[in-house]
């Protein structure tokens, strides 16, 4: 497919505002600056320049660190923009003669002629005229009426439909013959066939129109109901190769990535990993193992492990349709003891929600409405906007209305409105700690042994200052999934802030250091126990490793940090940065710590930290 150039810069533009302007796009502001931006960027002769990194930069506003390879940001909206494209060509779009296309595997639009199929005009005036004769007419039942309104809505035709009535063989059973189904000319009305057939006729017509549209919206109703991404999808793939264009059908956790095992040979360290893999992989709530070696076309994904060398394994995950190998790693069998964390990193770096697995379903746009949501609120979760809050939300929050069965989606639920209350977003309206603890109570009523939602309602309970219960909860989440080290984290950062330092540091730095991506607050909160460990050194070289977080908290904890390990350069400049600012944090940073609930002993030792790097409060605006 090649652009048509001689479509013109106006008809381009014509169709492009029509759109963005659409049902489809309306409520999604990042769908439509996207495909503005790249429309704009091709017709102004710079489509060379449509990759990843630009558009991450210049739509979504990451800066030069951004990693196209590792972030799927860009690819996930670029899917959900072909998505809604779809959606627009199938439905509003479907008569327009110049389409706009971005094909996979790229970003550069391109514009395509083509001539509507006529079902698409039919669609429009079958509608019109129903709706005519059923809607615009509804209240006007005199014989005149209907009358008017079918000869309006056929176009003057001449022709009208006369039902026989049926014979007795009819009756008994036998088949409708063609004769009971005849035409018959119709004559200029007179006065007498206003008592004559003619109302009958109209009766007639009125009863068959009205058991018209009754079959219409029965067949409507078992087609919605019965429709399902699953039906949608081509016999040959698997759930998560269907369209992403919504579901209609139950949503379950079947929906999500299905993997298999299969051992390459019969070598101890293989048979070893293997098993251990068969151990770990139902863990984790966000795939779905099925029994057999995942070379079946119901199996998305495929866990290859095989023998490199005595003691040593390499695992392989495999992309099933395609055969690329989304992954590799190597596992050291040779010291039993080192092998749980061997496994945790490779569970991380596959089976979570950032993990390679959906990385792959993001990258190939092959996602359906489940995954899809998951991929939206991982990426909120890394780069925490309003923008990107709001749409993992809509994303969970619709799902959810069709009947969701998924554990999953009301853990997500009760997440995102913990962080909907505690930033004050101002939606959704009824947003409350109350509510997001009934999102967590559902997730655990569908799933009792779903880590997410144990880790949930810790989260939920944390934010209520319950703090001896949240501790309970994350740690259950934790021993339900040793090796999700997301879950890792997070009991280590409530044990740090429970005050329980050593133990909190230890589960945190196996996550940040075995994770293959980690979020800044598990630098955090591993910095703040090392800090109370007295081991600032250490803590320090992992301040480092978020130093592009600019938030007004993580500065003094590097500030404190820096002056604490002779770091003076270092220190000078967070300082200044710090004292230039007038936030809530800067004008009392003793008040910001009682706030968020840090433990007595932490809040004393970062508040006396600030003073001896010299930071001073920074008074109120007047």
């Amino acid at each position: 497919m090649a652009n048509d150039r001689a479509a013109g810069r106006a008809a381009v533009r014509e169709v492009l505002a029509r759109i963005v302007a659409s049902r489809a796009f309306e409520k999604s502001e990042r769908a439509r600056e996207l495909l503005n931006f790249v429309v704009n960027e091709e017709q102004a002769g710079r489509g060379d320049r449509l990759k990843a990194f630009t558009i991450a930069v210049d739509v979504f506003g990451k800066d030069a660190s951004f990693d196209a390879s590792s972030d799927p940001l860009v690819r996930v909206h670029a899917g959900r923009v072909r998505e809604l494209l779809e959606q627009y060509y199938e439905e509003e779009g479907a008569g327009e003669r110049l389409r706009i296309l971005i094909p996979k595997g790229g970003y550069v639009p391109v514009y395509e002629e083509v001539e509507p199929h006529p079902a698409a005009f039919r669609k429009t005036v079958d509608s019109t005229t129903l709706a005519g004769v059923l809607g615009d007419h509804a209240r006007d039942t005199s014989e005149d009426g209907i009358s008017a309104a079918l000869r309006g809505a056929i176009g003057g035709q001449t022709s009208v439909v006369t039902f026989a009535s049926p014979s007795p063989t009819q009756k008994a059973g036998g088949n409708v013959d063609g004769e009971t189904i005849s035409k018959s000319r119709r004559q200029p009305r007179t006065a007498s066939d206003e008592t004559g057939l003619a109302p009958q006729i109209l009766r007639h017509m009125k009863l068959y129109w009205l058991a018209i549209a009754t079959i219409i919206v029965m067949l409507a109703y078992v087609v919605y109901s019965l429709l399902g991404e699953q039906a949608m999808a081509p016999v040959t793939t698997a759930e998560v190769n269907a369209p992403s264009r919504g579901h209609r059908g139950s949503i379950t956790s079947d929906l999500l990535p299905s993997v298999g095992i299969a051992a390459e040979d019969d070598k101890p360290e293989t048979v070893l990993v293997a098993n251990e893999l068969q151990n770990m992989l139902p863990k984790f709530d966000t795939i779905r193992l099925i029994t057999g070696d995942g070379s079946t076309s119901t199996t998305n994904y495929r866990f290859s492990v095989i023998s490199v060398a005595p003691g040593k394994a390499a695992v392989r995950l495999v992309n099933v349709a395609s055969g690329e190998v989304v992954m590799t790693s190597e596992v050291d069998t040779s010291v039993r003891a080192a092998i749980d964390v061997q496994m945790a990193r490779i569970g991380s770096l596959t089976a979570t929600d950032g993990g390679a697995i959906f990385a792959d379903v993001a990258a190939n746009d092959n996602g359906n409405s489940l995954t899809r949501c998951i991929i939206l609120n991982h990426e909120y979760f890394r780069d925490q906007t309003d923008a990107l809050h709001r749409e993992a939300w809509d994303c969970f929050d619709g799902i959810a209305k069709r009947g969701v069965k998924s554990p999953l989606v009301y853990a997500e639920l009760a997440s995102l409105m913990v962080e909907s209350v505690a930033d004050k977003r101002g939606y959704p309206l009824d947003a409350s700690m109350e509510q997001a603890q009934r999102y967590a109570e559902q997730a655990l009523s569908r799933g009792p042994q779903s880590a997410h939602a144990h880790r949930a309602m810790g989260y939920v309970l944390a934010r209520q200052g319950a703090e001896t219960q949240a501790l309970r909860w994350s740690q259950s989440a934790h021993e339900l999934n040793p090796y999700n080290l997301d879950f890792t984290a997070s009991y280590g950062y409530a044990l740090v802030y429970a005050g329980r330092y050593g133990e909190g540091s230890k589960l945190l730095k196996r996550a940040v250091d075995n994770a293959g991506q980690f979020q800044s607050w598990w630098v955090y909160g591993l910095a703040c126990g090392l800090l109370m460990e007295k081991r600032p050194q250490e803590a320090f070289a992992y301040s480092e490793l978020v130093r592009s977080r600019s938030t007004s908290h993580y500065i003094a904890l590097r500030l404190i940090l820096a002056n604490q390990t002779g770091k003076s350069d270092v220190a000078r400049q967070l300082l200044e940065e710090l004292q230039s600012r007038n936030t809530s944090f800067t004008r009392d940073p003793e008040a910001f710590y009682v706030k968020a609930k840090y433990p007595a002993d932490l809040t004393k030792s970062l508040v006396q930290g600030l003073a001896k790097a010299g930071f001073v409060k920074v008074p109120p605006t007047q």
